[in-house]
């Protein structure tokens, strides 16, 4: 049975007893009311009227007396007047009574009266008539024997009535308290029968309310203090107390289960932590080697510039001394065979430097998936920190501690995303840098092997110098001026090395931030293990 049906059948218990003590107390004031009004407007009347009767018959006798006193007429009307008053005061009297008698035995006494009144009021006439002649010795001895026999006879009658008058206000007196004292004794019986209905309902209700809720609070005090979600309340029924310890119960399986989940992603990303520092060192060592390849190909690409720039010039020395034919010729062909040397020297070195570049292309390219693999794991990290962060606001207050490690995990994977979106757009930058490189010495290959088959035709051409000297210097100035174009180009190539290397030295710097991220990843990932492992799942 619910709380709530516990509660409405108690307290209907208690208002059908309340209805019933009422009841009974309603009851047992309307027979005192009854009774009351019956003593109040009949008993108490009769004991008045009667008493009123029996003072205007005692009033009328003293009257009788004085009758035999007096001497003159006009006293003995006056007299006889208030008399006639008497009288008339005793028949009202007596009639008002007479609406009142409604016992059998009121009735006979009232009888009774009327006929001793009958018998005294013709003794009455009888007096009157001896006073009013005169003979007052007659009239007194017959006031001392008849009619006294006749009073005597009357007096009775009307005692006789207000003795039964108080008698009956008397016997209602009683039945009055009676009344009450019944229903005095039935009201605290009722009322008692309350106080120990609501006695034991209260012991029941706190039985089943008061001491379970006690123990449901001291179930979830030891989850509080001992951080200990493996042990269930044990609370077992089908109202509302119960419901209420299933529903903690569930909370602390899905804590449990969250917890258990927490620890999980706490593990995996230590784990991820390791594997993108490890990833991150990686990264770093390429970027040194892809900037030292970067040095190495710029010191390449000046030396390369130098050794033009010396072909030129030579090539211009060619074009001057073309003029003497002789001298010149000879001069000539030893500088052209030179030439070829140097044009095939710059032609190795050209290609070295685009294997180099090539080289670095690779290497930019593994530095992109690295750095993909390292933008991944950012993600999953987030995720992982975004999904910790809602189980985390589940679980309320409690949980308000792992939200704020869920939000440093977030942050630490958008440091990373970051670093690892400015590795992308720098190495995208070294990879364009290389290819344009790679255009151009392609350019000065083709550039070189042309004037390789320059200096041939003019080492063909030697035995004809005398013949076409103009045309020799001609040929000459124009090598001059391819190899100063050349130049041109190497100091070029030199510049776009040189911002490789920086870009490598940027790239490596790089690296290292995302190493020391994720150092801190991990060393955060160590604390979360040591939180959640104060936790018994």
């Amino acid at each position: 049975m619910t709380i709530s049906r516990k509660l409405i059948l108690a307290i209907a218990a208690f208002l059908v007893l309340l209805a019933a003590g009422s009841g009974i107390a309603l009851v047992q004031l309307g027979k005192v009311g009854q009774v009351a009004d019956h003593l109040g407007e009949q008993e108490l009347p009769a004991v008045r009227y009667s008493g009123a009767m029996r003072a205007e018959v005692i009033d009328f006798r003293n009257r009788e007396t004085q009758l035999l006193i007096i001497r003159a007429a006009d006293e003995i009307d006056e007299t006889l007047g208030r008399q006639k008053k008497n009288y008339e005061a005793l028949k009202k009297y007596e009639g008002m009574y007479e609406k009142l008698a409604t016992r059998d035995e009121q009735k006979q006494l009232l009888a009774d009266y009327r006929k001793s009144l009958d018998g005294y009021m013709q003794t009455h006439d009888r007096l009157v008539q001896l006073v009013r002649a005169g003979d007052m010795d007659q009239a007194l001895a017959y006031f001392r024997n008849e009619q006294r026999k006749s009073f005597r006879s009357l007096l009775p009658t009307i005692d006789r009535i207000v003795e039964d008058s108080v008698k009956s206000s008397d016997g209602l007196r009683a039945q009055s308290v009676e009344v009450r004292r019944q229903a005095r004794i039935q009201l605290v019986g009722a009322l008692l029968l309350t106080a120990v209905l609501g006695v034991v309902m209260g012991i029941m209700l706190y039985r089943s309310v008061v001491l379970r809720l006690d123990r449901m609070r001291g179930a979830v005090v030891q989850v509080v203090q001992t951080r200990d979600f493996t042990h269930p309340t044990g609370i077992a029924g089908k109202d509302e107390v119960a419901e209420v310890a299933a529903a903690v119960d569930g909370l602390t399986a899905t804590m449990r289960d969250t917890l258990q989940e927490f620890m999980a992603g706490i593990e995996q990303v230590a784990d991820t932590a390791t594997r993108l520092a490890a990833a991150a060192a990686q990264v770093a060592g390429s970027s040194e080697d892809e900037s030292e390849s970067a040095a190495t190909m710029a010191a390449t690409v000046e030396q390369l510039t130098v050794s033009i720039n010396q072909v030129a010039d030579n090539a211009q020395a060619v074009a001057d001394a073309a003029q003497d034919s002789d001298l010149a010729a000879h001069t000539g062909g030893d500088i052209i065979v030179q030439t070829i040397n140097r044009i095939r020297e710059v032609g190795s070195r050209i290609q070295e430097t685009a294997s180099a570049i090539r080289t670095l292309e690779q290497a930019s390219q593994e530095i992109t998936s690295i750095v993909q693999v390292i933008h991944d794991v950012a993600d999953q990290t987030n995720l992982l920190a975004l999904n910790a962060a809602i189980e985390a606001a589940r679980a309320g207050d409690q949980g308000r501690g792992f939200a704020v490690v869920a939000d440093e995990v977030r942050k630490l994977a958008e440091r990373t995303a970051v670093a690892t979106r400015d590795i992308s757009s720098k190495i995208e930058a070294i990879q364009q840098a290389t290819e344009s490189a790679g255009r151009q010495m392609a350019l000065s290959v083709g550039q070189v092997e042309e004037g390789i088959a320059h200096a041939d035709e003019a080492n063909t051409a030697v035995g004809r110098i005398e013949e076409g000297v103009t045309k020799v210097e001609q040929e000459v100035c124009s090598i001059s001026a391819a190899l100063r174009e050349q130049g041109q180009a190497s100091n070029q190539i030199a510049g776009r090395v040189e911002q490789v290397a920086q870009i490598s030295e940027r790239n490596s710097s790089g690296a290292k931030e995302a190493a020391a991220l994720s150092e801190d990843l991990a060393g955060l990932a160590a604390r979360l293990r040591e939180a959640a492992a104060r936790y018994t799942v």
